[in-house]
C-alpha cells in the first residue's frame, strides 16, 4: 500500500479498500437519510441530520466503529435539513461543492437551523455554524481518491443550485441528495429546466454504471435499476403535469399514485407553482 500526503488533510493512497458497512440512517423527521461508509481505513459520513439525540446516534455509530481513522463528512446541498448535525462531525475532513460554501456565507442555512431549533424549543446542542469545508468540489464529475476509497462527484442544479451526488463506483452506491424521493414530488428551489436536466443526468449515471444502491435524500433507497427509472420517469410526467396548468383535480389523483398520499406534501406542489408562475 502506498500512500502520500495531499496539503495537510487527507492522504491519497494507492490501493483500494474494501466496504465494511453502509448504514443509513433515516431520521423521523421527513425520512431523511444520512448515510454512513465504513472502511478499515476510513470513515464517510454524507449529511447528518436531524434531532441531536439521532446526531448523537450517527456519532456513536462512528465511534464504534475503527479508531484514529480519518473521518470525511460530504454535504450534497446547503438546505438545513441536510447539515444540521455538522455540529458533531467538526473533526471531519468537510467536503462539499463550490455553490455549497457560497451558500454558507449568507447565513441562511445557519439561521434556519436555529429558527428550528427555536420553534420546536429544541436546547441547542452547541453554536450554529456552517460546516467547515475543506474539500470543494468545482468540477462535475470530478474524481476522489481519498484513503483509497474513489468517489465521483456530479452537478445537479435544480432542487438547488449547490446540489451534487456522489457515486462510489468500487462499492455500487449512489448517494443522490434530494431527488428521487418516493414520498416527495421534486422540490425545485433552484430552476425548473436546470431540475429536468438533473433528472436527465441522473438517468445517464443509472443507465452507465453499475448500482446495487441508490439512495435519496429523503425516503426508501432503491436496489433495481428499474425502480430508478420508473422514478426519473415519474418526476419528468410532474413537471410536465405541473406546467401544463393542470387542474387540482388531476394533481391530486398523480400524487396519490405516484406519491406518498399525505396532504401536506401537496404543499411543495404549491410553493412550486408560485416560483413557476411568477416567472
Amino acid at each position: 500500500m502506498n500512500s502520500f500526503y495531499i496539503g495537510k488533510y487527507f492522504t491519497i493512497t494507492l490501493s483500494y479498500f474494501m466496504l465494511r458497512e453502509h448504514k443509513i440512517f433515516q431520521s423521523e423527521l421527513y425520512q431523511t437519510n444520512c448515510s454512513v461508509l465504513v472502511y478499515d481505513e476510513c470513515k464517510i459520513v454524507i449529511d447528518p441530520n436531524w434531532l441531536p439525540s439521532e446526531v448523537k446516534n450517527i456519532r456513536t455509530f462512528v465511534d464504534q466503529t475503527h479508531d484514529n481513522t480519518p473521518i470525511f463528512c460530504i454535504y450534497t446541498h446547503a438546505d438545513y435539513d441536510h447539515i444540521i448535525g455538522s455540529y458533531l462531525f467538526d473533526d471531519a475532513i468537510g467536503i462539499a461543492s463550490q455553490q455549497c460554501v457560497s451558500r454558507g456565507k449568507s447565513s441562511v442555512p445557519q439561521s434556519d437551523i436555529q429558527d428550528f431549533y427555536n420553534t420546536f424549543y429544541i436546547n441547542i446542542p452547541t453554536a450554529v455554524d456552517f460546516p467547515k469545508i475543506d474539500i470543494i468540489i468545482k468540477n462535475s464529475e470530478q474524481t476522489l481518491l481519498l484513503e483509497g476509497v474513489q468517489m465521483q462527484f456530479y452537478f445537479l442544479p435544480g432542487h438547488t443550485i449547490d446540489s451534487i451526488s456522489v457515486y462510489f463506483p468500487e462499492e455500487e452506491i449512489l448517494i443522490l441528495g434530494d431527488y428521487l424521493s418516493d414520498i416527495e414530488c421534486p422540490w425545485i428551489d433552484n430552476n425548473f429546466e436546470l431540475y429536468r436536466m438533473s433528472l436527465m443526468e441522473i438517468e445517464k449515471i443509472i443507465l452507465n454504471h453499475p448500482l446495487k444502491c441508490i439512495v435519496p435524500g429523503h425516503g426508501r433507497k432503491m436496489t433495481h435499476q428499474s425502480e430508478a427509472l420508473w422514478r426519473i420517469e415519474r418526476d419528468l410526467q410532474y413537471l410536465e403535469i405541473l406546467e401544463s396548468k393542470a387542474e387540482p383535480d388531476e394533481i391530486v389523483d398523480f400524487f396519490n399514485k405516484n406519491y406518498s398520499p399525505n396532504p401536506k406534501l401537496l404543499e411543495i406542489h404549491h410553493l412550486n407553482e408560485k416560483k413557476l408562475y411568477k416567472n
